[in-house]
């Protein structure tokens, strides 16, 4: 049942949502302020009207949006991104997180709108000197939205807000930067130069990243388990990651796949 009390030239509207985890009362506020013209009926009439949808909207969940983004960060990590993400994602995700609650973290999940969003890239990609913070790449950034948009995707399904800010948000723009590559005769010179000096482990390392194609943290997590020797088939099914603070992690790969690899100069 919502309570009203007058404050001033305004009124406020108190709803109470339940308890949190800590046993402790949740209580939504509104305040509601009625216009000069209205008379005393009129404003009796208005208020308890503006009590009712803001008791519905709070039962309904949509007011719980005045949880701040930290917070639901967390309750989105521990919800959704623990039972749908890799763990190591997660622990990658460590710094993101923390450089988006310090500067969006104290909003409302309600009052975050697209200009804020687009405020929070301009300063992602510009960085802050005085603050100690380096300007980030595009692609970096993106991900960094990547992030703050999930965040608001769950809260989207679990109705308590309406829109996801980030949608209109203007994203920088990725370039595809050109890398050095080595031309095949490059690439046979060094596979050359490997067998003759090299220790067979690094002419293995080396000349199966050539012709397969596998990644670093691919090539680190193969085990021997992973390879057919009959057929010639190398199946990738986990990974090496080094996570900050942790060291490295071996774990699965979100595609497994397998690679015929044939003819070998070793």
């Amino acid at each position: 049942m919502a309570t009203i009390r007058k404050r001033g030239d305004s009124y406020q509207i108190r709803v109470s949502c339940g308890y949190d985890m800590n046993g402790r009362q949740v209580i939504r506020t509104k305040s509601w302020k009625p216009t000069a013209s209205m008379t005393a009926k009129q404003i009796e009439k208005e208020l308890n009207r503006q009590a009712v949808m803001f008791e519905n909207a709070c039962m309904n969940g949509f007011m719980t949006s005045a949880t701040k983004f930290a917070e639901f960060a967390e309750r989105w990590k521990s919800e959704y991104a623990k039972n749908n993400l890799k763990q190591t994602s997660i622990d990658n995700m460590s710094h993101t997180i923390k450089r988006i609650n310090e500067e969006i973290g104290h909003f409302r999940l309600d009052k975050i709108n697209t200009q804020i969003i687009q405020n929070l890239i301009i300063s992602l990609l510009n960085g802050n000197e005085k603050q100690g913070k380096k300007p980030l790449c595009a692609q970096t950034v993106k991900n960094y939205i990547s992030y703050v948009s999930s965040v608001f995707n769950y809260a989207i399904r679990l109705e308590m807000i309406l829109k996801n800010p980030c949608r209109n948000a203007v994203i920088p723009t990725v370039k595809n930067n050109k890398r050095d590559m080595y031309s095949l005769d490059e690439a046979q010179t060094f596979i050359d130069t490997l067998i003759k000096k090299a220790p067979l482990v690094y002419q293995c390392y080396f000349i199966l990243a050539i012709y397969s194609g596998f990644r670093r943290g691919e090539l680190g997590g193969l085990t021997w388990d992973n390879i057919d020797f009959t057929n010639h088939i190398i199946t990738v099914e986990k990974a090496l990651y080094h996570i900050k603070d942790k060291g490295n992690v071996l774990d699965a790969t979100k595609h497994p796949r397998q690679t015929e690899v044939l003819n070998f100069p070793i």
